[in-house]
């Protein structure tokens, strides 16, 4: 068995394909570890490159599907599987030189169920860290749930989640989700991690494309987000965890900001603002809330709608995300 399965679902990423993947073995010592390539019908040149990359390295492998999205692709990526941990890289992004030595040491010398570390956010080449709250070293469960369930600093990002191989079961990732399928998905296992370990290092590099379809939003997609925000609230809350409300009113403030140009969405737009009135009072004295944020949530409550949708397209056209 091997210390670590890495999996990359692959989408027509002929053009990041190869930085990624060299990013992981260059200078390495790969014997403890093996790379699944999830070709997910790719219409470019990523079959070719994944195919090359298997046959150049012995524990690199490549599972071609047709293109059924990003979830049933983690789904064939567990179903190959031979780690005794997992970890996840987005094709499109990569790692630092420190990530695969870091990650193996950190997972032998703590037998970690879980292990979470910083990251950098590069966006139009610039780099951001991404850092947690938490001190180096063990983190109580409370703790991690808590934090997980406000997505103030730690994000349900599979590439920051490197957990046991046990934690994945048949078809954990739902097909029906065409986004956060990962936010789904570590709801149900949360409360199960004991051993959860924080490493405070930004090995991986989270690239922000504008054409990355990962990333682009629709209608349907904000309104799922928003469904799969409250179904972790109340799971987290039916079971008795410590639970933030944050991450659910950010996925109703980000909907709201793609619903409200749309006509044939004015009942979901304003239903999204009348929740975010109803928990007012509590976001402007949340801790959870930057307060950045709490001034766009309180300018998206009280201006109306036609005055608001400039207001949000100048900020955008400045190049604000």
């Amino acid at each position: 068995m091997y210390t670590l399965t890495i999996i990359i679902p692959v989408y027509n990423s002929e053009k990041y394909l190869s930085k990624c993947i060299h990013s992981i073995i260059d200078g390495q010592d790969n014997n403890n570890i093996e790379i699944i390539l999830i070709d997910d019908g790719s219409t470019d040149q990523s079959s070719y490159l994944c195919d090359l990359f298997a046959k150049q390295y012995i524990n690199i492998h490549v599972v071609h599907q047709q293109n059924k999205g990003v979830a049933e692709a983690r789904n064939r990526g567990i179903e190959n599987a031979h780690g005794e941990y997992i970890a996840w890289i987005d094709s499109d992004d990569y790692v630092s030189p420190l990530w695969l030595s870091s990650v193996i040491k950190c997972l032998q010398s703590h037998r970690p169920d879980v292990l979470i570390y910083n990251y950098f956010l590069e966006h139009n080449g610039s780099l951001t860290e991404q850092t947690q709250s938490f001190e180096r070293g063990f983190v109580s469960s409370n703790s991690y749930i808590y934090e997980l369930s406000s997505e103030k600093r730690l994000h349900s990002y599979l590439p920051m989640h490197i957990m046991k191989a046990k934690f994945y079961y048949k078809g954990c990732f739902n097909p029906k989700n065409h986004v956060m399928e990962d936010f789904d998905f570590l709801t149900s296992v949360a409360n199960q991690f004991k051993k959860i370990y924080y490493l405070p290092q930004a090995l991986y590099y989270y690239v922000q494309r504008n054409n990355s379809l990962n990333r682009n939003v629709s209608c349907d997609r904000a309104l799922l987000g928003i469904q799969v925000s409250s179904r972790r609230y109340k799971t987290f809350l039916e079971k008795g965890l410590p639970v933030s409300k944050g991450a659910y009113w950010l996925s109703l403030f980000y909907a709201y900001n793609i619903l409200v140009f749309h006509k044939s969405k004015a009942k979901e737009s304003s239903q999204a603002l009348l929740q975010l009135r109803k928990d007012m009072i509590r976001i402007i004295f949340s801790q959870q809330i930057a307060k950045g944020m709490k001034i766009k949530i309180l300018l998206a409550i009280f201006l109306p709608q036609k005055y608001y949708r400039k207001v949000y397209l100048k900020y955008k056209s400045k190049g604000n995300q």
